[in-house]
């Protein structure tokens, strides 16, 4: 629903809404949200919206139609500096991370980076970056590693497929997803490593997929040394993710 406003009410299998209203919804600029409406495709809507007019005053019914998103509604979102995916045709819209998760992301990208540069691994790449699952399922990891055995899955605008590395960054608003539908997600791609490292509580867990599942490989926390079967001869001391 809308962030409270009080300028809406029920009308028999909809919810109608006040301009005013609806632009608040889900923190999307009023500018895209009437370029949407107006528009001949249904962008940035969780339902279908039809746009009508009384009393002067343009108002929007919630339909109880669902709508999938698509990889290619993606491509149309407004740069906002959030971050959009889809899960199953769900559009899912993150705000800008705090200070310490992008303290976290940058450690780790000079810590792996390094690394992989180093021995000639492959291509370590940060936020913004699109990794297509399908039409319905684009996701955009904090980091990811792609080996260069398996170059061909990049292209100019996204990832075409499963990274051999992806990094989650938790924060309150992403620990759910990152620990549940993006963790099966990754598991059902065999992505051979994924990272979920948590600032607040400053521990890295690291799971490996072994007979197509994701198991954890270690739990990292205090001085301990980080260890992978990813990179083999990486090794540092988790506490440096969080300075």
């Amino acid at each position: 629903m809308c962030r409270p406003c009080g300028i809406h009410r029920t009308i028999g299998g909809g919810t109608l809404w006040h301009s005013t209203g609806l632009a608040e919804w889900g923190g999307f600029p009023r500018q895209a949200l009437q370029k949407c409406l107006t528009a001949e495709i249904l962008t940035f809507k969780p339902q279908k919206l039809i746009l009508v007019e009384q009393d002067q005053l343009f108002l929007f019914i919630m339909t109880n139609t669902t709508v999938k998103f698509t990889y290619q509604d993606l491509l149309t979102a407004p740069d906002d500096g959030n971050r959009y995916e889809i899960f199953e045709g769900e559009l899912i819209v993150t705000p800008s991370p705090i200070v310490k998760h992008q303290k976290t992301s940058a450690n780790l990208f000079l810590l792996i980076g390094n690394y992989i540069r180093k021995n000639n691994l492959g291509i370590l790449l940060s936020a913004p970056m699109d990794v297509y699952f399908d039409e319905e399922t684009v996701v955009e990891p904090d980091l990811l590693f792609i080996s260069r055995e398996r170059s061909h899955i990049l292209e100019e605008q996204r990832i075409n497929g499963a990274p051999d590395l992806i990094v989650e960054i938790l924060s309150p608003g992403t620990a759910e997803r990152d620990r549940g539908f993006k963790f099966r997600r990754y598991e059902k791609e065999c992505v051979q490593e994924y990272w979920i490292a948590d600032p607040q509580e400053e521990t890295l867990e690291i799971y490996a997929l072994q007979e197509n599942s994701l198991k954890l490989h270690g739990k990292f926390l205090n001085d301990d040394k980080v260890s992978t079967r990813l990179f083999s001869k990486l090794s540092f001391q988790v506490d440096e993710l969080w300075k």
